[in-house]
Order: C-alpha cells, then structure tokens, then sequence
C-alpha cells in the first residue's frame, strides 16, 4: 500500500470514487486511496480498530501517518519524522498550532526509556509548574520559559540517556528513530515471509507454464515503476507495474508453438481500472508475428483474484511485452499461468 498512492488524477475520477466508495460500504472504500490523505486516514482507522495508537502526520504537499509498534513509533506512508508535524493548538513557538514529529518522537522515547513514576515526579512535575506560571507549550528551548525549558531538558536527558549536556542532540538520527530511513517495512514485520531468490519460467509436466512476475528479462533492473518486493503469498517475490511500467518475459525453448490460456494472479485496490496490455512476439523462419491481446483488470479489493483465462499463441523463445497505458494506478502481481487448450494436451505429452 506504500506505493499505491504517488498518482494523479480528475477531479472527476475523486468524484466517481468517493462516489463509489460511499454506495458500496465497505468494500468501496480500498479504492479511495490513490491519494496521501484518505490514504492515511484509512491506515489510521484500521490501526484503531485493532487497537493500535497513532498519531497523524502532515508533511509538506503530504499526508502520512504514524503508529506504535514494539520497538518505538513508526511513520507510514511518507518521509522522516524532521519533516513532520500534526495540528495541536496549545503549542506555540516556531511551529505555531503544531506540534513537530521530533518532539512527539522525543516523548514517546523519554516515556518508554523511564518508570512511570519516575516521568512523573522529574517531569511532569515541571510541566505543571511552567503550566502555574504561564509558560506556553513549546518544542524548543527558550530563555524567557524558564521551566518549560527544563521540563524539556529532562525529557531529553530521558530519551538520550548517554549524550552529555554539552553535545548537540541530533533528533531525526536517533536509532531509535531507524524504521522511517531505509527499507520502506521494519523487519520484524516480514518475519515469516520466505525470501527466495527470484524464481525462472517452469514448464509442468502437464503442458502448462508458470511465469514469475518478479522474473522479467526486461527492463534489466527495476525502476520506479517496475518494483518487486517480498510476497506473503505462498513467499518468494511479487511484482508492482505502477503507471506505465512495463516488463518482458521469454519464454524457454522447447516448447511446442500452440494455443493456450493466459491467465494472472493479482491485487488490484482501484475501482477505476485499465486494462493490461500484452503483446506477443514470435520468431519466425524470416520474420516475427506479432498479436496483441488485452487483460481486463478488476477490482479486487485488495484480495489476491486471478483473471479471466485470455487465448493466446505462443511458441520458443516467444517475447511476452506487459504494459499499461497511462494514466493508471498501481498493479500487484504473483504471477502469470498458460494452459495449454484441451486439444493441444495429449500434442504437449
């Protein structure tokens, strides 16, 4: 879901899916979220309903959300916590009504790092003091808030017990704050996911053939729009054609030049939808035959589906070419099936 939502779009298709999303509650709703801001409201909203807390992110031109896992909050969704705040009228200083995603990080680290107790009687105590003389809530040091400014000291002595007064405190490094710098996921969250290397075209023994998505011959490497990552669906990878990503696939030599029915696993969270295009390439004696064919793309709810069965010809070392034509939305996919025709099965044994 991370990626599914760097697109652009009409005013008429926010309609058409707001539209949509109202009229077939729950199941519209997944395809409201090609922008930042449902987006992060939907993963809000789940996070609730299993009793997680979060906490909302603005960033610039963005919205992202945070949540609290075991090992510290994580931001969702958007970039580092030194880009992010959230509405909170009683702050008042540089980030005047908002309260800076260092400073919420700090808490939560200076909170989780203590006894209550201890919080409590260090720190707390100070807040109230600084709340009896007047001092408004802020996330920086400031001379004329003599207490405040403690009050935030001590929190940083909490969160950073090893750094000395006289070192500068640098928020957006702390490892605490590793999970929004990197790898898109925390690991413990792909604990349990088999990662296997990407997987080659197989040829069953039945006729039929099994084409990884994430196995593409081209482009060589993935980009932007052409992304794999690790699948929770029976492991190994999957593929994430966003816009107008486009893959290859050969087909091994030694298979028979026949009819077979192509068919693909994917996840599709759009209601608003275009089809995938495929284009097949063959080598002939002195020349290459060229079909195209179109896959219709459902909505899938976010569920794992598999399209329906689409006729194609296919022979050694034919060139399968998908591709989408902008502007459309992100696509997961496991993998593609060929089946050979019920005629062709005792041919291919």
């Amino acid at each position: 879901m991370a990626e599914n939502g760097r697109y652009s779009c009409t005013c008429s298709a926010h309609r058409q899916n707001y539209s949509f999303c109202f009229t077939h509650f729950p199941f519209g709703i997944v395809c409201t979220l090609f922008k930042s801001g449902p987006r992060a409201w939907f993963g809000r909203f789940m996070c609730k309903a299993f009793g997680i807390p979060t906490w909302g992110v603005r960033q610039p031109g963005h919205a992202a959300m945070s949540h609290w896992t075991s090992k510290g909050w994580l931001i969702c969704l958007g970039a580092a916590w030194k880009v992010s705040s959230w509405d909170e009228r009683r702050y008042s200083g540089r980030n005047k009504a908002h309260r800076s995603g260092p400073d919420f990080l700090l808490e939560t680290q200076a909170r989780a790092a203590v006894e209550e107790e201890a919080y409590y009687q260090k720190l707390c105590r100070l807040e109230c003091i600084a709340e009896v003389m007047g001092e408004t809530i802020m996330d920086e040091v400031a001379p004329d808030k003599f207490w405040r400014s403690l009050a935030l000291e001590q929190r940083e002595i909490y969160a950073n017990p090893t750094t000395s007064s006289n070192e500068e405190v640098d928020i957006a490094s702390n490892p605490r704050n590793g999970f929004d710098h990197g790898a898109p996921f925390p690991k413990p969250l792909l604990t349990g996911i088999d990662v296997l290397p990407i997987e080659s075209i197989r040829v069953l023994s039945s006729g039929g053939i099994i084409i990884p998505a994430a196995s593409f011959s081209s482009p060589s490497k993935p980009s932007r729009s052409v992304i794999t990552m690790p699948s929770f669906l029976e492991g190994g990878s999957q593929l994430y054609l966003d816009n107008n990503g486009t893959v290859e696939y050969v087909l091994p030599d030694g298979i028979p030049k026949t009819t077979y029915m192509l068919s693909c696993r994917m996840v599709n969270v759009h209601h608003l939808e275009v089809p995938l295009l495929l284009t097949i390439e063959t080598p002939d004696d002195d020349h290459s035959l060229i079909d195209l064919y179109s896959i219709d793309v459902e909505y899938t709810v976010g569920a794992w589906k598999t399209t329906k069965p689409v006729k194609i010809e296919v022979g050694p070392k034919s060139t399968l070419k998908f591709s989408r034509e902008p502007p459309c939305f992100g696509l997961s996919i496991k993998d593609f099936t060929l089946q050979p025709k019920p005629h062709c099965v005792q041919f291919l044994s």
